[in-house]
């Protein structure tokens, strides 16, 4: 095998790896909800991404074995989409990361701000304002069915509606403090307050105490969420030279011109088949 199909088959194979990457990254985030349930259309780009780096990685250990400059050019030329696409992914999730959770911190912390209303960035007010109507319709539930001790999930869901006559599990977001609440022990996003759901996953415990706020989500929110866009971000970064040398083995294979003879030279039963080839 020549030094160039080693060097695509290495490439193949280290594009393998990062389908696994990507493929560990898909179930992390599957597991953890958080993501999903803020972004829900980035798990499928990433299933998206890991189905084709796994076609990527099949075609170029064909090239690399069959030395066929068709099937090398199509592993060149995907190998290029791949890289641009996880260069400009890779950098927007990271900035927009940074962005967004600069940004919560900002309304939450800082201005301290609890009115979706007066907030102008969309995830904080979307966050703020899912919580807002969600204790509404708690509220309207312990009302309707007379009990003060009643969380969202023992709510009838046609009890469980705002102001507006919006049920809670209608809102996009509703799992998301849900999870927070179980896993961390919070409620309200930007500041503290009473827990809307029970405990189920601590042993079919609830709450003993009803009315004292528990503390406030945005901080742990603000950290998942910024370590798991981080690390997807990075996932795409780091895979850029690991295509970046695939993509150049694989053309220097479908460029490079023919050897030629050179006058004079001697060459061995081996060398003089490969020039017959050429």
């Amino acid at each position: 095998m020549k030094p160039q199909s080693i060097a695509v088959l290495i490439g193949a194979i280290v594009v393998f790896g990062l389908a696994g990457v990507v493929t560990h990254t898909t179930i992390t985030i599957g597991q953890d909800r958080l993501i999903k349930d803020v972004e829900p259309l980035i798990e499928y780009w990433l299933i998206f991404s890991s189905v084709f780096l796994f076609v990527l990685g099949s075609v170029g250990i064909a090239g690399a074995v069959t030395d066929n400059k068709c099937v090398l050019s199509f592993f060149a030329f995907g190998n290029l989409f791949v890289l641009l696409a996880s260069l400009v992914a890779g950098s927007l999730i990271i900035r927009e990361t940074v962005f967004m959770s600069n940004s919560v911190n900002d309304w939450c912390s800082v201005k301290a701000v609890t009115r979706p209303d007066e907030i102008t960035d969309t995830l904080t007010m979307r966050l703020q304002r899912c919580y807002v109507k969600m204790n509404e319709s708690l509220k309207n539930c312990r009302t309707q069915e007379h009990n003060s001790e009643l969380l969202l999930d023992q709510c009838p869901l046609d009890a469980a509606k705002d102001d507006a006559g919006q049920s809670y599990t209608e809102r996009r977001l509703w799992k998301v403090f849900r999870n927070l609440q179980r896993r961390f022990d919070c409620a309200g996003f930007c500041k503290g307050d009473i827990p809307l759901f029970s405990l189920k996953e601590q042993g079919g415990k609830y709450p003993t105490d009803l009315v004292t706020p528990m503390p406030a989500c945005y901080p742990i929110f603000d950290k998942q969420f910024f370590d798991a866009g981080e690390a997807v971000g990075w996932v795409f970064l780091v895979a850029c030279p690991i295509l970046l040398i695939s993509l150049v083995a694989a053309w220097w294979i479908v460029c490079a011109p023919p050897p030629r003879r050179i006058k004079g030279l001697l060459y061995d039963a081996h060398e003089e088949i490969e020039l017959e080839e050429q």
